[in-house]
């Protein structure tokens, strides 16, 4: 129960081989000339085996990210075009503000003019009813 020979036997006899076996059924080649080092990567999209250092699958039409960093470049590319959409409509809605506030000027003017000349017609007939009235 004890003993660690069994341990020793798998690590040595089984272990290269069954690592070596759970890369293939992944999708991940190794090289029989260099064990330790990987060669290829399958698509997780379309299955496509591609070269360990494409960071994009080469399938035409295909295109997956491979990596975790070209995932991340996607994510911020995307996000970049999101800050600019949102700048853009700010930038839109801003314009649209400072003409509805012109428009406003406009009419509180038009508004002041009218009100002037309604307050003038008001104290003509008022001098015209004290004069009639006298």
């Amino acid at each position: 129960m004890g003993s660690k020979q069994a341990n020793r036997y798998i690590k040595q006899r089984m272990g290269d081989d069954l690592k070596n076996k759970i890369l293939e059924r992944h999708g991940i080649k190794v090289a029989a000339f260099a064990k330790s080092q990987m060669v290829s990567r399958a698509c997780g999209r379309c299955g496509y085996v591609n070269n360990l250092g494409n960071k994009y699958c080469e399938r035409s039409g295909c295109s997956y990210p491979l990596t975790q960093l070209a995932l991340d470049e996607i994510k911020m590319a995307e996000q970049a075009k999101i800050q600019q959409l949102v700048a853009v409509e700010i930038q839109a809605k801003d314009q649209e503000m400072y003409e509805l506030k012109g428009q406003m000027s406009q009419m509180m003017q038009t508004f002041e003019s009218y009100h002037g000349l309604a307050k003038k017609r008001m104290n003509q007939m008022d001098d015209s009813i004290r004069f009639l009235t006298n």
